[in-house]
């Protein structure tokens, strides 16, 4: 029935309760040479190998692919490692738009092999520890990337963060960060990791000709809001870049302290009114934690 199908969302949280005949008929969607797009959310699979195989039957066809919140429980790469994989088993895919938010590394490693970065326009990638290399690499090849969208776990420690200086091609930078101070460990005896200053200094290596950067800053306790964000007053604003500025911060927890709350948006308000005064849109946001209220 669907033989002009063009685009697909599957959203299936554990693969193992799948019944075969029902995974059969969803890999005979996704194989149609009509589609175009398809979206992969909220997937919990055993294995990297039956997430390849997945991967395998997307058609020649498609133009833009997301995975969110997808997780193969097998972290091991090697009989299982998709670089192993024959390129002949691997359609070579001229995306335009990819979302890489996963928590599967066979993911990127997959990206890197199949999909060819110099037809990609549009890229969401997160970043994290055991994923930074392959990251790197798909951003060393994404030339004319125009839109890219970079989130940091705010967990993240690495020692380098990631480079943008090749995307000659970027006109917007979106980069979100995820601040919850009780997850954030000292390192290296220097006190605790400011995943802000991970985004500024990725920020420092984008091309001078990006028009418009977003900022969005999850807050996860309102009354953390002074450790995370007093670095905020000393970015460097006045230089020599021309884009429009945005910082968007969303308090995401579902915080029952209403007299914290309230204090968190007085806080943001008075900083806020001192970078709006520098040409800078300003916006908060307050949402709940819960999935159904959200």
């Amino acid at each position: 029935m669907f033989t002009n199908l063009e685009s697909l969302d599957v959203r299936i949280y554990n693969w193992d309760y799948l019944p075969s005949n029902c995974e059969q008929a969803i890999y005979a969607l996704i194989t149609r040479s009509s589609l175009s797009s398809i979206e992969l959310k909220e997937a919990r699979l055993q294995t990297n190998t039956r997430l390849l195989s997945l991967l395998r039957c997307f058609p020649a066809s498609l133009e833009s692919a997301s995975f969110s919140s997808v997780f193969a429980s097998n972290y091991s790469f090697s009989s299982d490692d998709p670089k192993s994989a024959s390129v002949a088993e691997l359609h070579y895919l001229s995306l335009a738009s990819l979302h890489l938010d996963s928590f599967a590394p066979a993911l990127f490693h997959w990206a890197i092999r199949a999909v060819d970065p110099k037809c990609l326009r549009h890229l969401h990638t997160s970043v994290r520890e055991n994923t930074m290399n392959v990251v790197q690499q798909l951003l060393d090849g994404a030339v004319y990337v125009e839109t890219y969208h970079l989130s940091f776990s705010s967990v993240f420690s690495y020692h380098e963060n990631p480079n943008l200086e090749k995307m000659q091609g970027l006109r917007t930078l979106e980069i979100s960060v995820r601040l919850d101070w009780g997850e954030i460990e000292e390192v290296d005896g220097q006190g605790r990791h400011n995943p802000i200053n991970d985004a500024m200094r990725t920020l420092a290596t984008a091309p001078n000709n990006i028009e418009h950067f977003i900022l969005n800053l999850n807050i996860w306790n309102p009354n953390e809001l002074s450790y995370l964000m007093e670095s905020v007053l000393f970015w460097p604003f006045e230089d020599d870049r021309r884009a429009m500025w945005d910082v968007v911060v969303r308090i995401v927890s579902g915080c029952n302290d209403h007299s914290a709350l309230q204090r968190g948006i007085r806080y943001l308000q008075n900083m806020f009114y001192r970078l709006h005064k520098r040409g800078m849109l300003t916006v908060i946001t307050v949402c709940p934690s819960s999935r159904e209220d959200n």
